[in-house]
C-alpha cells in the first residue's frame, strides 16, 4: 500500500494510524439541530481527502492539500474566525408564540435575509490525518528500498547487455 492510500485508510479509520480521534461533540445547542449528520468524522463530502496530493523534495516528502481548512483540521485550532457577510435563505422555522393560556410552538416562513459580517471563536481539536509517524517513516524505508532493488537489477542488467555488445565486437 503506498503512502497516499495509508493516509487515506486514516479517514477510514477514524484515526492517525494506532492514535484514535477525538469524537464528535454531542452536547450543546448545534448538536440538537442536527438531524443525520452526513458523512463520518472529516468525511462529509470527500473533498479533504480527495485533495491529499503528494509531492517528493529533495529532503523528503511533501503531503499538500488545497482545502483551506486541512491544516486546521490536521493540526487543530483555537482562535476567532471572522464569518463574511452572506444571505440567509428562506425557510421555516419553529417559535414560541403566544396563545391563548400559554406559549405555543408554531411553524413560521422566515424570509431570505442579509446577515452582517462577525466574529466566532472557534475550537476545533487536533484530528490528526497527515503527517510524520513511525509507521510512515517504515513505509517509506520500504518503497526507497524497493526502487533502489528494481534500479539495481536495470543497471545490472544495462551492463550485462553492454559487457555482451563489448564482447561481440572485440571477436
Amino acid at each position: 500500500m503506498g503512502l497516499t492510500a495509508e493516509f487515506h485508510e486514516n479517514f477510514r479509520r477514524k484515526a492517525f494510524f494506532d492514535q484514535p480521534w477525538k469524537p464528535r461533540k454531542e452536547s450543546g445547542w448545534k448538536s440538537s439541530r442536527r438531524k443525520s449528520p452526513r458523512g463520518t468524522l472529516l468525511v462529509a463530502t470527500g473533498k479533504l481527502r480527495r485533495s491529499l496530493k503528494a509531492q517528493a523534495t529533495a529532503s523528503g516528502v511533501l503531503f499538500t492539500s488545497a482545502m483551506p481548512y486541512a491544516s486546521m483540521h490536521n493540526e487543530g485550532f483555537s482562535g476567532e474566525v471572522t464569518v463574511p457577510q452572506h444571505t440567509r435563505k428562506a425557510t421555516t422555522a419553529i417559535r414560541l408564540v403566544k396563545g391563548k393560556r400559554r406559549l405555543q410552538r408554531k411553524r413560521v416562513h422566515v424570509r431570505a435575509h442579509q446577515v452582517r459580517s462577525f466574529k466566532r471563536f472557534v475550537r476545533i481539536p487536533e484530528r490528526r490525518f497527515v503527517g510524520n509517524h513511525s509507521k510512515v517513516e517504515a513505509l517509506i524505508q520500504r518503497i526507497v528500498t524497493k526502487h533502489v532493488d528494481l534500479w539495481r537489477e536495470e543497471l545490472n542488467a544495462r551492463l550485462r547487455r553492454a559487457e555482451r555488445s563489448h564482447q561481440s565486437l572485440i571477436k
